[in-house]
């Protein structure tokens, strides 16, 4: 049965405040909830530097918040950033308070739980995410320094809580292609789980956190997010041999990884092929050396102190 990927041109972040048809596309393509549900939305908090650009722009979020706020559902935002607080990013990226007028909390991702992988390991998965009824992941297109190209089944790495993702480098960054297998397990061990990439403006020709901001116009929706990374990819003109996750994916099989299986009832990947989006041509090491994890930690206590100095978990 081909995967339905809906992709929208937006000309800006106005254009998706308010759409009509953004809350037609998750209408179609969300599971129905009981009111109550717990909902966790999952944007692209990745660090208080170089934001809101290497972030999921905090109007694509409140929009989707919006929406199952309205179905009745209990509505959280969540990650867990690569350094600093879930708190402290959003602050920098601009969410401001209408989280909490909206009855949005935000959360770090913490409280691990140990999850086993395929390959006989385990990987520390938050319990916030794990326990969620649906999780909305609201992932942004970007230029990457490791993967050179991610959208959101990379931006799931996020559920794993806080300094396992820095050990995860660390641990399987130098065995072939264990790493992308690992970004391909967490997607597989959630909950149910929709996805919304923010294309709107992208971040281009380096990444996660620096690079050259694009106006690339597109906002996508699909209940599979493999597919909605491929047809991603697809629109920045991309072949999977290029991008190591997409690799991963078809070598293990994954339905969504085929562009051939997918109905695009709104616009088709071609539509923003062309537009100059450019891509690191040489990648970094996934791995991380003892001393630059070392730094890591360092940098992640020192964030996580002035996060909670900075705010007593108040948006402002």
């Amino acid at each position: 049965m081909p995967e339905t990927v809906v992709l929208r041109r937006m000309a800006d972040y106005s254009e998706v405040s308010g759409s009509r048809r953004f809350f037609e596309d998750l209408e179609t393509l969300a599971a129905p909830l009981s009111p109550g549900a717990k909902v966790l939305i999952k944007p692209n908090l990745v660090a208080a530097r170089h934001t809101p650009l290497a972030c999921t722009h905090p109007a694509v979020v409140r929009e989707v918040g919006r929406y199952f706020r309205q179905a009745g559902c209990r509505v959280t935002v969540g990650d867990s950033p690569a350094f600093g607080s879930a708190s402290g990013v959003a602050r920098r990226c601009g969410y401001g308070p209408w989280l909490r007028d909206e009855g949005m909390p935000i959360v770090t991702l913490d409280r691990p739980v140990a999850v086993d992988v395929s390959w006989g390991e385990r990987v520390g998965i938050s319990r916030r995410a794990l326990e969620a009824d649906l999780i909305v992941n609201v992932g942004k297109l970007k230029a990457h320094g490791q993967m050179r190209l991610t959208a959101c089944i990379k931006n799931l790495f996020g559920c794993v809580s806080g300094v396992r993702k820095g050990l995860a480098h660390a641990r399987y960054g130098e065995r072939g292609t264990r790493f992308e297998d690992l970004l391909l397990e967490v997607a597989l061990a959630l909950p149910p789980t929709l996805h919304v990439l923010d294309g709107v403006q992208v971040l281009h020709r380096w990444g996660p956190t620096h690079g050259t901001p694009l106006d690339f116009g597109l906002l996508g929706v699909a209940a599979d997010g493999f597919a909605l990374d491929a047809a991603a990819y697809t629109a920045v003109g991309m072949d999977p041999e290029a991008i190591p996750l997409w690799r991963a994916a078809r070598r293990r099989r994954i339905s969504g990884a085929w562009t051939e299986s997918h109905s695009y009832p709104a616009l088709a990947p071609s539509f923003w092929q062309d537009q100059g989006f450019e891509v690191p041509a040489t990648l970094n090491p996934v791995s991380f050396r003892p001393a630059q994890l070392a730094r890591s930690l360092l940098r992640r206590i020192w964030f996580r102190i002035r996060d909670r100095f900075n705010s007593g978990l108040k948006l402002s």
